[in-house]
């Protein structure tokens, strides 16, 4: 009897165990370090000097949603790259390419993830709604030819930074003025110039370049 119990809650912390591992990994798989790009939903607000619960929670919101798209584009990314990925050193350790998360469960979480951030964005309001469609179609096209096409790679990178901005205001009521969007524009511009200079000096100090769109650019 007593053997029967130690083998019931052997095999309950075993599914438990497991249980836990596959939600890590499906949680790695979201590139949860990514996240803090969509912080820029609550400059609105900051730089409105409009600081208040309201405002907070309408940033918060938006904040959520953009995880959920920008996630579910991680996630189509990998699926879509699994068998390079495979091949690549370092890109080989993701969970999908990894064969940790399957790319049936992949798929699902990528539909959940951007369906949700759709419907909740568009229920909030159709600013929101615009933004977030806007940021999801700008993905596709950047993922299917804009990230192989030089200055305009970094321009699509600048301009998701954009919508994320305008993001944090529809939801909170606030109106952005042309300067708060111009200069997000251009700091937007100047960290997506870095972040490609930053590649371009990695890639010639290993003697490879890992994008494509690095060979049209120059230190």
């Amino acid at each position: 009897m007593d053997s029967r119990r130690t083998s019931v809650v052997e095999k309950s912390l075993t599914a438990i165990t497991t249980g836990s591992k596959k939600s890590a990994y499906c949680l790695a798989a979201m590139r949860p370090r990514q996240w803090t790009k969509n912080l820029v939903v609550f400059a609105a607000p900051l730089f409105a000097f409009s600081i208040n619960l309201q405002s907070l929670l309408g940033s918060l919101l938006a904040f959520i949603l953009f995880c959920c798209a920008s996630s579910s584009f991680y996630l189509i990314n990998d699926i879509a790259d699994v068998e390079s990925d495979r091949q690549h050193p370092i890109k080989c350790k993701r969970p999908i390419a990894a064969g940790l998360v399957s790319i049936r469960i992949a798929s699902g979480m990528a539909l959940v993830l951007l369906g949700s951030a759709l419907i909740f964005g568009w229920l909030r309001s159709p600013q929101l709604g615009g933004a977030i469609t806007a940021y999801a179609l700008l993905q596709i096209a950047y993922n299917l030819r804009l990230k192989r096409m030089v200055i305009l790679d970094v321009g699509a990178i600048a301009t998701g930074f954009v919508l994320r901005a305008y993001a944090g205001a529809a939801a909170t009521g606030i109106v952005l003025s042309a300067w708060f969007l111009l200069c997000t524009a251009m700091l937007a511009l100047f960290l997506g110039i870095e972040k490609r200079k930053a590649e371009l000096r990695l890639a010639q100090i290993k003697g490879n370049k890992p994008r494509c769109v690095l060979k049209y650019y120059t230190l």
